[in-house]
């Protein structure tokens, strides 16, 4: 209920939080068109857009070991542009995310299933 009442305060928040968690593929060039071009219909080429943003989930490398988070965040950003905001750490069997952690030292990333 909280994602359907916050919906209320910012119009379009659960298409926009759908679409980063769905694949959505490639438009094909051989699909017509069902929407007509218009001056004030810009918004839709801005959707389309957005849709091809997802976020995804994935194991840290060994590498990274012993690095702060916004360190990490730094060179993948430069070397991949991938933008990461969080972090998945396993504790006592227990996930725990951690969004932006920047002053957070990575280690035991294995161990931690980080």
């Amino acid at each position: 209920m909280n994602l359907l009442s916050k919906s209320c305060l910012a119009l379009g928040i659960i298409s926009f939080l759908s679409n980063l968690i769905s694949s959505s593929g490639e438009p094909e060039d051989d699909q017509p068109q069902v929407w007509t071009k218009k001056e004030n219909e810009k918004w839709r080429d801005q959707y389309i857009e957005g849709m091809g943003h997802e976020i995804y989930r994935c194991q840290l490398s060994p590498y990274f070991e012993n690095k702060y988070f916004s360190e990490v965040v730094q060179e993948l950003y430069k070397k991949l542009r991938a933008i990461v905001f969080a972090l998945e750490v396993k504790c006592n069997n227990k996930a725990i995310i951690r969004l932006n952690p920047a002053d957070f030292v990575i280690n035991n990333i294995n161990e931690n299933e980080i």
